[in-house]
């Protein structure tokens, strides 16, 4: 069974769970996955890190086990916005065209926003 709710002062959607017998033994960031759609399992194991998901008002690990009639809370609260500023680097482009680039990339140049 769940609940929804929104917090008037903020964005995040809270939503309760009550676990029942089919889910029992379950992993918490398993039945999360299954249970949200459109949030991935590695930003939900990040609520569950954050404190953003209590099961009978406590936090709990990632990998707890779900036992019948656990109330679960979660804070759906969104990710931090970022913003990825481009740079004006110059690139060896080899071939282009209308469906295809190729790129000498230097060793060592990032490509794409990594964790901080």
């Amino acid at each position: 069974m769940v609940r929804k709710a929104t917090t008037p002062s903020s964005d995040a959607e809270a939503l309760t769970f009550q676990v029942d017998e089919a889910d029992a033994a379950t992993r918490l960031d398993v039945f999360l996955a299954t249970h949200i759609e459109n949030w991935s399992r590695a930003r939900l194991q990040r609520l569950i890190e954050d404190g953003d998901v209590l099961v009978n008002g406590r936090t709990s690990k990632v990998s707890y086990k779900l036992k019948t009639n656990d109330e679960i809370e979660v804070d759906l609260t969104p990710a931090a916005a970022t913003d990825f500023l481009p740079e004006d680097l110059p690139l060896d482009v080899i071939y282009e065209d209308e469906d295809l680039i190729v790129v000498n990339k230097p060793a060592g140049m990032v490509v794409h926003p990594a964790a901080a």
